[in-house]
């Protein structure tokens, strides 16, 4: 109850799928990048697409949009 002897809820988040997880968003990344590069490859566009953050990479500056 609050100061004004209202009912007061707490809110608990109950995780029911692994969606959420850093581990699933890079196999999903590498997934999606290796289905486009196998297009391109097919199409002839030489355009590679990497999966791995910069600092994964090696590369040290900041993404751009």
């Amino acid at each position: 109850m609050d100061k004004r002897n209202r009912k007061q809820w707490k809110c608990q988040t109950i995780e029911s799928t692994d969606w959420n997880s850093q581990e699933n968003a890079k196999v999903w990344r590498k997934d999606l990048a290796d289905t486009i590069n196998a297009t391109n490859e097919q199409l002839g566009i030489a355009v590679h697409w990497e999966h791995r953050f910069f600092k994964e990479q090696g590369i040290d500056r900041e993404p751009t949009a």
